[in-house]
């Protein structure tokens, strides 16, 4: 499994910082700050349906597509763990604060693939299914019948779908992006931080969706 980690080091968002960081500078209070930010600003992605690329490109989520059995909802919105993984406090959630650096993610197994990296560039681009793990029944079919496949299988029984050798050898799944430390996060993080810098917690203030969004 591959753990979705998204870091944001202080001398990576601005040089100003470094002084203070070799100083001693704890900036564990923005840092928290610009977590929970972070937090609403996923949360808000899926709530368009469109993420935000590291450069500030929007990218819209494709709808999802009728197949079989499977009822149709919102993109990634099946049981809602991925999104709520997001948040802190949550089982499945990673954010992690130090006095120089943030880092947030998400333990669920499937989130690498679906948003197209475990870090902060991500790819935007379809994903390319190839299958390779054989079903028990393998020895009956050659390779380039889709029923020696597992997954062949896996969608007949779970979704009812009998899938043609076409369409099985070219699954593409649309990838949606969030998640990433957007240039107007860094924007709001580095305000809040110099804010505490000069003038302590009492300086700092809570974000503005506008901000933090696309």
């Amino acid at each position: 499994m591959s753990l979705v980690r998204t870091r944001l080091n202080l001398t990576s968002l601005n040089r100003a910082f470094s002084p203070y960081i070799d100083r001693g500078q704890d900036l564990t209070a923005p840092l928290t700050l610009l977590a929970q930010a972070h937090a609403a600003s996923v949360d808000h992605q899926f709530s368009r349906r469109t993420g935000i690329l590291v450069d500030g490109r929007t990218v819209p989520w494709d709808p999802p597509s009728p197949f079989g059995r499977s009822p149709i909802g919102e993109p990634l919105e099946r049981t809602g763990r991925l999104r709520q993984s997001w948040q802190i406090g949550h089982p499945d959630n990673i954010t992690i604060i130090t006095p120089k650096r943030v880092e947030r993610g998400t333990r669920v197994p499937y989130a690498a693939p679906l948003r197209g990296g475990t870090g902060q560039f991500l790819t935007a681009g379809p994903l390319v299914i190839t299958p390779r793990k054989a079903a028990d029944t393998r020895r009956e079919y050659s390779t380039s019948d889709p029923r020696y496949y597992a997954q062949w299988w896996f969608f007949l029984f779970e979704f009812g779908v009998a899938m043609t050798a076409e369409k099985f050898f070219a699954q593409r799944i649309a990838r949606r992006p969030h998640g990433a430390w957007h240039p107007n996060l860094r924007r709001y993080g580095l305000g809040q931080m110099l804010s505490y810098v000069v003038g302590g917690s009492r300086s700092m203030r809570r974000w503005q969706m506008s901000e933090i969004a696309a």
